[in-house]
């Protein structure tokens, strides 16, 4: 299962069944996470990187920044990735579950 700890800078790697990878017919991916408290981070296409792989899907990598992880309550939390084609036609993945921890010392290091 997947973790993430607050106030570090994980990158977010997965796999999607779709080929989301090419912006002229995907202009809009994003990655959505909410924690328990109903916090929402959204990471944009323009800070991920998006491979098409050889299953006929994309791999997607996502850096979080400090100051997004922070905002993040620890316990249990979820993500999921949307995607619009130019002709407006939307997907998602299912949403996947994952945990937040704690630190010690709070706040950007």
């Amino acid at each position: 299962m997947l973790t993430i700890r607050r106030g570090t800078t994980p990158t977010i790697r997965l796999g999607v069944s779709i080929d989301i990878s090419d912006e002229s017919k995907w202009p809009i991916v994003n990655l959505a996470i909410r924690d328990m408290a109903g916090t929402n981070i959204v990471v944009g296409r323009d800070a991920m990187q998006l491979t098409a792989n050889s299953n006929g899907g994309a791999d997607l990598a996502a850096r979080l920044t400090q100051e997004q992880t922070l905002v993040l309550v620890p316990g249990a939390a979820r993500l999921q990735v949307r995607a619009r084609t130019a002709n407006g036609d939307a997907v998602s993945t299912a949403q996947y579950g994952f945990e937040v921890r704690g630190i010690i010392e709070d706040g950007e290091i």
